[in-house]
């Protein structure tokens, strides 16, 4: 007995089709309380990666998002240092990748892309120069994330925060793109104690 390949089973089989297209192509799209959430946990360890590694010792103060610090289970990057100035960072590839988006080098984030770099590779060890001395400014321990806009595999944040020099109030956008199962950073500001400014993109 012959098998007729009917209209029916033909629109069926498109069907099909297109709602996995549909599907695939919807992406992800998150309510607002879930961006929320995961903007918090990104942004926290984010100032943990370009700051509280280095100088939570130091200054004794961790960052707060929204009222929120960072869990401390969740500071697996650490910087062990070497002398006053050099440190060691443990975990930091891994921690890296899992948090930046693939477009983004740890140079663009730990450099200014010309002169000045205070990350360097030695032979698969990340070494880290914390220049101890500058004293000129530094980022605001307290930081409000608010959503902004919330599109199909993207999630734009404005984040406030003053510095703690002059009180100045700073308004930054933050954005994380869902690339590999993972939500990531795919734009973000950073200033450090030198007071040198990172626009990473």
């Amino acid at each position: 007995m012959k098998r007729l390949f009917t209209p029916l089973i033909f629109i069926l089989c498109l069907s099909s089709i297109l709602f996995v297209l549909f599907i695939i192509n919807r992406g992800v799209i998150l309510t607002k309380e879930e961006a929320i959430k995961i903007g918090e946990e990104k942004y926290l360890m984010f100032l943990w990666m370009v700051d509280g590694a280095y100088n939570s010792n130091r200054f004794n103060e961790d960052f707060v998002v929204n009222n929120k610090k960072l869990n401390d289970n969740n500071k697996i990057f650490t910087c062990k240092y070497i002398n006053k100035t050099s440190c060691i960072g443990n975990s930091f590839e891994s921690e890296f990748n899992k948090l930046f988006s693939s477009k983004i080098t740890y140079e663009k984030v730990y450099s200014d892309r010309s002169i000045y770099s205070w990350i360097k590779n030695d032979n698969g060890k990340y070494v880290f120069n914390n220049l101890n001395t500058c004293h000129i400014n530094r980022m605001g321990i307290n930081h409000e994330l608010k959503v902004s806009k919330i599109e199909n595999n993207r999630v734009i944040y404005q984040v406030t925060f003053n510095n703690n020099e002059n009180h100045e109030l700073n308004n930054r956008t933050f954005i994380l793109i869902y690339e590999d199962n993972e939500w990531k950073i795919e734009r973000a500001f950073y200033y450090d104690l030198c007071n040198m400014k990172y626009f990473i993109y």
